[in-house]
């Protein structure tokens, strides 16, 4: 390889680790200002706030300061929590003991049962008593002392963190949730004509599945921070839950859709002209984010048309499958319309009263 290649190949890849290198250098510089604050103050450990900064520090600046106000909400419970314990049963172990270890066993217990990153702060509270009372036990006098220690370096190495990730080159979390969002769609949108295709499954696809739940999951997660988030989708938080519930109700509907469709090719019958229509219409409408509302409308009126009494186990599957089509367009359409008002910041038409029904039609699942 020539020099001139090899510098190409190295620029080329450090621009593309750019990112990356801005995030190392501000986290360092955040943790280098909160010791050099820590030692100014006097604080008894230092490093506690040089080391805060390092576990709050987090690329996107949203989740980094939620990150930051669970720490210190933790924190100050915890450190409460010390100071009303400690000095009141250290002259009786065995029920300091029991009270340290239900304390610890119940914000723990509640952090596993909360499935957001709000459970940051029952796990702090939980270990900061314990960070901050067992060194006391032999000096109770000096709890107090302790933990306002604590909370300072903890709340310095946060604030440092927040102020520098805030300022020099944020990357807000609204963009990447956008992003998340639109490949969630496209590959709902996929999977809805394999299904009304009925394409057979493979273990390809059934790992797509896999990660399309996966990522509902994260969508939610990621949710719970943009409250916190200086992007256009500031207080968008609600309606990125409402949206994940109606893609997590998607889910069953296609595959469940994609099941009915190959048994009523298996079974024998061909299936009706009017119906093989419709499901490549219905195919070309999901495949449409902006589809006009009398088209949708059409569609609805068709699928109406077709459901008629069943006779036989093929009427059966053939009602059932019209009855998920319509389940699929409705939720469907919920989605687009919130998917919209999202990327929008909230301007245009407000959808929750469309989603207020998904919600009631999505307690089947």
């Amino acid at each position: 390889m020539t020099a001139a290649a090899w510098f190409s190949s190295f620029f080329r890849g450090f621009s593309k680790g750019a990112g990356d290198w801005m995030f190392a250098a501000k986290t360092a510089a955040a943790a280098l200002a909160a010791l050099y604050i820590g030692f100014s103050l006097d604080l008894p450990r230092p490093y506690w706030a040089a080391g805060t900064v390092f576990i709050v520090s987090q690329p996107l600046a949203g989740a980094m300061r939620s990150k930051g106000v669970f720490r210190v909400m933790g924190t100050v419970i915890g450190a409460v929590a010390t100071v009303a314990i400690i000095p009141n049963l250290v002259d009786a172990p065995p029920l300091l003991c029991v009270a340290m270890a239900l304390w610890t066993m119940v914000c723990l217990t509640l952090a596993l049962l909360d499935r957001t990153p709000r459970s940051y702060i029952f796990m702090l509270a939980a270990y900061s008593t314990a960070l901050i009372g067992f060194p006391t036990v032999t000096d109770p006098g000096t709890v107090f002392d302790a933990a306002l220690a604590r909370v300072e370096e903890i709340t310095v190495g946060i604030l440092c963190a927040t102020v520098i990730g805030s300022v020099i080159f944020p990357r807000g979390i609204g963009p990447v949730i956008s992003d998340r969002i639109d490949a969630f769609a496209a590959d709902v949108t996929r999977w809805a004509r394999d299904a009304l295709a009925g394409a057979e499954e493979t273990a390809a696809t059934r790992s797509d599945r896999r990660r399309l739940a996966a990522d509902a999951v994260e969508l939610q997660m990621m949710a719970t921070h943009l409250d916190y988030d200086t992007s256009h989708l500031h207080g968008m938080s609600q309606e990125v839950r409402q949206l994940r519930q109606r893609l997590v109700m998607l889910l069953p509907i296609l595959s469940g859709l994609g099941d009915r469709v190959r048994a009523l090719k298996a079974d024998g019958q061909p299936l009706p002209a009017a119906l093989e229509v419709l499901l490549a219409d219905v195919g070309d409408w999901v495949a449409d984010l902006e589809a006009p509302a009398d088209r949708t409308a059409d569609l609805r009126a068709r699928i109406a048309a077709l459901r008629t009494a069943p006779a036989d186990w093929h009427d059966v599957l053939t009602l059932n499958l019209l009855t998920r089509l319509k389940d699929l367009m409705d939720a469907l359409q919920d989605c687009r319309d919130l998917r919209r008002y999202i990327i929008s910041g909230g301007h245009g038409p407000n959808p929750r009263y469309a989603a207020a029904g998904a919600a009631g039609r999505g307690r089947r699942w």
